[in-house]
């Protein structure tokens, strides 16, 4: 999708989280080669890496992030509290971050130390869920 709209592949691009949501595929984090000049985007300069963005004055662009944000919405992990993890504390009303993972033939989420201190209990079980 990125390929087709800046002509070029990019060689990386990065993801957001928020409100128990991750994996929102971020439009405006593309990484390209060196010495590579991507259609319909701008640069800008973060840490002295390079990351382009759509160019948001052209229709193009604008069409282009209206497809992305349908296509690439994020996985909720609201669900994830029916099985013990909760990505959400009511009582402090803040998320913790959470993403999926595959290592080997296995998938699983990795969780961060926060969301670890507040479950009760951790009895290792695995479970199979529907997406």
């Amino acid at each position: 999708m990125v390929e087709d709209f800046t002509g070029v592949k990019p060689i990386n691009f990065g993801y957001y989280w928020y409100f128990g949501i991750t994996c929102v595929w971020a439009e405006d984090t593309w990484r390209f080669a060196d010495l590579i000049s991507p259609q319909n985007v701008v640069p800008y300069t973060v840490r002295g890496r390079t990351y382009f963005k759509p160019n948001k004055r052209l229709k193009v662009s604008k069409d282009f992030i209206k497809k992305w944000k349908e296509k690439f919405k994020g996985i909720d992990g609201g669900i994830l509290s029916d099985y013990g993890i909760p990505v959400y504390h009511e009582e402090s009303g803040v998320y913790c971050n959470w993403i999926p993972i595959k290592k080997e033939e296995r998938y699983g989420i990795e969780v961060s130390s926060s969301l670890l201190d507040r479950m009760s209990k951790i009895d290792n079980k695995q479970y199979e869920i529907e997406i």
